[in-house]
């Protein structure tokens, strides 16, 4: 969302991203809040709109399992 490139984790087919470790440094600043709360939402890459799908309608990502979480 930030334009943090992940880290490529494992090897083969079992490859995969792993956004938290880069994010960690780049993202969780100060200015995190402002940079949330001026986000362009409307203006979202396709791309991005893609990677995000499947994580979103992830069943950890329900309402009643979010209100839970924090």
């Amino acid at each position: 969302m930030f334009g943090v490139a992940p880290k490529t984790v494992g090897t083969g087919k079992d490859k995969t991203k792993d956004y938290w470790e880069p994010a960690k440094k780049q993202v969780l600043t100060g200015d995190l809040l402002k940079r949330c709360t001026t986000f362009d939402k409307d203006n979202i890459s396709q791309e991005t709109v893609a990677e995000l799908r499947p994580i979103i309608e992830s069943p950890e990502y329900e309402d009643k399992v979010l209100k839970n979480a924090s």
